[in-house]
């Protein structure tokens, strides 16, 4: 199990790593439901294996985290999952806790007689994770997600009452453990999650949490038994997620193409050559107007001499 959940750790990391930051922005949650926590199997070196057995109860989580991208997101989680216990007993049947009130007894040839009433007791369980997510389909409106996550778990269990049975010296005695430890633990992830809008996300999550084994001495006579056993734990919540910062605006649409022309054609724009030809007219200096004199008619041409005229003036001077 502890394999799995590492190799899907190390999955959505190397997710992380390799995706773009797209989308990404910090979160705030908060989660409510039930859980369940399984017997603890409790051994000790040279006595009878016992059973703590607890009541299912509500829990609470906080979760702050970061969105890398559509698909991944890391965050760190707190949560308390407080229980109520329901019996402890020996596994082979030779020995009850039971309530000071209760009736139970042992007749001392191996039977038993009366009822055994609950004994008082408490396992209350605080944990830190760091998760890291998947969101699968991140554009549905229903998004799965799978995770896991790894960190402290810290149990303390208490229970007090009187053992009976045939496997405790005279029959019954006074018994009760208190002890607390921290541990190495880990969890697997997997839920829904409804968008409620761009900033508001609805997540409905499974956990299931394990540790490493842990210690805890039942106290019997002033003798102390020193048992192991390791915590396990389901549980199922409903929980709102909130993104502090609100995703970036859309960029506005492009705008709308002119109305078609109903009137006449505007008037065309000169092209450059046409521009050049019309400016080297303007350059042109204009022309004066003519005068009165030179709007009279032209003089005649004067008329060649004719004969001896035309030899005298055309004959050299001395």
């Amino acid at each position: 199990m502890k394999r799995t959940l590492f190799g899907g750790v190390a999955l959505a990391a190397a997710l992380a790593a390799s995706g773009a930051l797209a989308e990404n922005g910090w979160y705030g949650a908060i989660d409510v439901g039930a859980h369940q926590q399984h017997n603890i199997n409790a051994s000790s070196p040279g006595l009878p294996n016992g059973v703590a057995k607890y009541r299912a109860n509500a829990d609470v989580f906080g979760r702050v985290g970061y969105r890398f991208s559509p698909w991944v997101r890391a965050e760190v989680e707190g949560g308390f999952r407080p229980g109520a216990l329901k019996g402890f007993s020996y596994s082979d049947g030779g020995g009850y806790l039971c309530d000071a009130a209760s009736t139970l007894a042992y007749d001392g040839e191996g039977g038993l007689t009366g009822k055994c009433s609950r004994p008082g007791g408490t396992s209350d369980t605080w944990s830190i994770m760091g998760n890291v997510l998947v969101d699968i389909l991140p554009d549905s409106p229903i998004v799965p997600f799978i995770g896991g996550g790894v960190g402290a778990v810290h149990v303390k269990l208490r229970g007090a009452g009187n053992l009976i049975g045939a496997d405790i010296p005279g029959g019954s005695a006074a018994a009760s453990f208190n002890d607390s430890s921290m541990v190495f633990g880990y969890q697997g992830i997997g839920g829904l999650s409804y968008k409620l809008n761009d900033r508001i996300n609805i997540d409905l999550t499974y956990r299931y949490l394990g540790t490493e084994k842990q210690a805890f001495a039942v106290r019997s006579g002033g003798n102390a038994a020193i048992y192991t056993g390791k915590y396990e734990d389901q549980s199922l919540t409903l929980g709102v997620r909130y993104a502090f910062l609100a995703p970036k605006a859309p960029p506005p649409p492009p705008p709308p193409p002119p109305p078609p022309w109903r009137g006449a054609p505007p008037p065309s724009r000169p092209r450059p050559q046409e521009r050049l030809q019309a400016d080297l007219l303007a350059a042109r200096p204009v022309p004066r107007p003519a005068s009165a004199r030179q709007r009279r008619s032209p003089r005649a041409p004067r008329r060649r001499p004719q004969g001896s005229a035309a030899l005298v003036r055309a004959a050299p001077r001395a």
